[in-house]
């Protein structure tokens, strides 16, 4: 079984030509890198991957929810709202 951060970056790189590695998903998520080359990215992880993986992905690297607030900010308008119904929604069933 692939680890939550894999699997995420194997789903998160199907629709892009310029593929994001685990080492760099992790670094984005973890705020040590600049999210803006990869909010392309971040958007998908955060609108196509199902809730269960994202849940598994943010126990995995120790993240909370309010971690992953900053990251959506970013975006651009439309992909941080739905970055933030997302992260409340997940928050609300975990």
């Amino acid at each position: 079984m692939f680890s939550a951060l894999k699997s995420a970056t194997i789903q998160t790189n199907i629709r892009f030509r310029t593929k994001i590695d685990e080492a760099t998903l992790a670094s984005v998520l973890l705020g040590q890198s600049d999210p803006a080359p990869w909010i392309a990215h971040l958007h998908s992880l955060f609108t196509e991957i199902p809730d269960q993986h994202l849940l598994r992905l943010l126990k995995e690297q120790g993240l909370s929810f309010s971690d992953l607030e900053p990251l959506c900010q970013v975006m651009p308008k439309t992909y941080a709202q739905s970055c933030t119904a997302k992260i409340h929604d997940l928050a609300k069933t975990a």
